[in-house]
């Protein structure tokens, strides 16, 4: 089986030759996690996490190791995370739904038929949302957040997927019970096949040249460092001396001095707890001789 390695920010992306596209990335100390991906058109779909293998090198090692290959080109956007829905019912997409698209070619929707050639505003009902598409082939999404407040934000339409986007809070002229009235009233969105809830697209280019920008930081810093620590010496070669000098001895007083006031303390606190268990024992001791004695002479008073 040959496999096709790139890189996404910090994901190693592995697509085989039978289809399937797994992804890599340094979890922890010395440990990998990987999880499957899904490829739709021009999005590549980045799933959770399933298998955490231990490799006993530094993150670090794992970055300078995926420098060494290409950046990943086949799709303009990645989405981290598989909260993808039917339109129609609201069920899940299984993942073997998913791989079903790592085969099928790009159906970008961004502007659908629908919206091109329909001009006026029109609201549709889609789960808990009212979904509006405007005059300007514009998304909008409403739904209720409360007795009275409304929750609303943009969306966008890309490969069959509704995308809803960030939130803004809003009041509503109506309550939650109106607002659920108005929505049932509402025809359903058929304009895609599935929606997601959360508008989390990154454009793929942007990840790897911001990669290429850290990179090209780091690749530099040690040269700019040593130039600016001969600057230093040179310039204050004397002084810099007198410093270290004086202010290693100081620390050492410092530590020493540190040191003994610690000791100095805990002894304290313990001789404090002995005294105080000291005096303790000796005022029950005197408390018992007391309180025999009063008992004897009562006895007798008797």
């Amino acid at each position: 089986m040959k496999t096709f390695i790139s890189r996404i920010g910090q994901y190693k992306i592995i697509e085989s030759d039978t289809g399937e596209i797994r992804w890599e990335t340094h979890f922890g100390f010395g440990t990998i996690q990987e999880g499957r991906c899904f490829k739709k058109g021009t999005i590549l779909f980045i799933g959770p996490g399933e298998n955490r293998t231990q490799h006993g090198f530094l993150k670090g090692e794992f970055l300078d190791e995926l420098d060494h290959y290409p950046a990943w080109m086949k799709t303009i956007y990645y989405c981290k995370g598989l909260d993808v829905f039917h339109s129609d019912g609201g069920k899940m997409v299984s993942r073997e739904e998913m791989s079903l698209w790592n085969y099928q070619g790009s159906k970008d929707q961004r502007r659908p038929k629908a919206m091109v050639t329909e001009s006026s505003e029109t609201a549709y009902r889609l789960q808990k949302y009212e979904i509006i598409k405007t005059a300007n082939h514009q998304i909008l999404w409403k739904t209720s957040g409360g007795p009275y407040l409304g929750i609303s934000g943009t969306g966008e339409i890309m490969e069959d997927i509704l995308f809803i986007g960030s939130m803004r809070n809003e009041t509503f002229d109506m309550n939650k019970r109106e607002f659920l009235g108005h929505l049932d009233r509402l025809p359903e969105w058929d304009l895609t096949r599935y929606f997601c809830p959360k508008l989390s697209l990154h454009t793929c280019k942007v990840e790897n040249r911001i990669e290429e920008q850290r990179n090209e930081t780091k690749s530099r810093l040690p040269e700019i460092t040593a130039i600016a620590n001969e600057k230093s010496i040179y310039k204050y070669k004397e002084t810099t001396e007198f410093r270290f000098i004086k202010t290693g001895l100081l620390e050492s007083i410092t530590e020493i001095i540190r040191r003994w006031a610690k000791k100095i303390v805990i002894h304290a606190i313990s001789l404090l707890l002995l005294l105080g268990s000291c005096a303790f024992n000796c005022l029950l001791r005197l408390w018992k001789v007391l309180k025999t004695r009063y008992v004897k002479k009562k006895r007798f008073d008797r």
